[in-house]
């Protein structure tokens, strides 16, 4: 693998210099786990609390990660639906200061929402830095402890 997790006291915040998204990532010594922060004022307008969660596992020299998300949508009716989705993600390259690797991700008209499926995907890039902000924003993470 490129680099065994050190421990870590509890999750961290890590910012995706891809997309400027929040995550809470949580590096044990034979697992990493993430789960996307979504903002508390996005949480305030849904009835439901929306989440992208992985779990990472060392295989063949990389940390390869099983997702799941449950995200509002709108159907062709201009009505929100919740749908969920699994999909795969990997770390190639996990050291203090930057992980790296590659996610599945659609756009909004690659989503069959009425079905909830998702019709064509493809793999991107990421990079996540260290980031240091406040518990409370840490906390927003729907599913803490996660």
């Amino acid at each position: 693998m490129s680099s065994a997790p050190a421990q870590t006291p509890g999750p961290q915040a890590w910012v995706s210099k891809t997309s400027g998204l929040l995550y809470k990532v949580t590096l044990d010594a034979d697992r990493v786990t993430a789960e996307k922060v979504f903002p508390l004022d996005v949480q305030a307008r849904l009835d439901e609390t929306p989440f992208v969660r992985c779990e990472y596992s060392g295989q063949d020299g990389v940390w390869v990660g099983k997702c799941s998300a449950r995200l509002p949508l709108q159907d062709s009716r201009q009505r929100i639906k919740w749908c969920s989705f699994k999909f795969s993600s990997r770390i190639t390259s996990l050291t203090p200061e930057k992980i790296e690797g590659e996610s599945d991700v659609w756009s909004n008209e690659d989503v069959d929402v009425d079905h909830c499926a998702v019709k064509k995907s493809h793999a991107q890039h990421f990079v996540w830095v260290p980031k240091k902000i406040t518990g409370q924003e840490l906390r927003a993470a729907p599913g803490s402890p996660g």
